[in-house]
């Protein structure tokens, strides 16, 4: 045992030996131990960088955004870059992205997953240094209920349901969602 938590704990012995009300002792010993946790908890925490030593950090995955509208269709496609620096090994299942439409009052018009079944397969895949991954997708400009979306600004969000290995996210977080406003006339 710690002697950091060692003298607490025999002091609240000797308190519980010179009131002789164990019911009291025990709530002042579980309140010491909370207090030490915390205290323990916050000791850990990594301090911010001050000043100019502090240097903003690329993401280590790099997700971008972009569109295409075609006479009935808006195409959507998605990258997702290595920036880490390095070679990584990513993982994910079928279900590798999410695309959601949201219209100007932001209430969600499209969601590309819906009606759509996945397989839990793990797909692992090695992604190289300053790689990438290309997809793309369509919407057909309807919405939940098969109708026409009227015209419009709509916001076109894609998140990437990547995992990314824990060294690779200690340097910089994984940028993995990406949007865009598109105008439909």
């Amino acid at each position: 045992m710690k002697k950091s938590i060692m003298l607490p704990l025999v002091w609240v012995s000797a308190l519980i030996f010179l009131v002789g009300s164990t019911q009291d002792a025990y709530a002042a010993a579980n309140q010491q131990q909370q207090s030490q946790s915390k205290h323990q908890v916050q000791q850990i925490k990594p301090l911010p960088a001050k000043g100019k030593d502090k240097k903003k950090s690329k993401p280590a995955l790099q997700t971008t955004l972009s569109t295409e509208k075609k006479k009935d269709r808006l195409l959507i496609h998605m990258k997702l870059r290595n920036t880490s620096g390095k070679d990584i090994t990513l993982s994910y299942s079928s279900h590798k992205y999410e695309i959601i439409v949201n219209n100007e009052n932001n209430e969600e018009v499209f969601n590309w997953s819906d009606n759509k079944a996945f397989t839990q397969q793990l797909i692992i895949q090695d992604l190289k240094k300053d790689g990438e991954l290309s997809f793309t997708e369509e919407w057909n400009l309807k919405d939940k209920a098969k109708k026409k979306v009227p015209k419009g600004r709509y916001t076109v969000q894609v998140k990437m349901l990547i995992d990314v290995p824990s060294d690779t996210t200690a340097t910089a977080s994984p940028k993995l969602i990406a949007s865009t406003v598109v105008d439909l006339k």
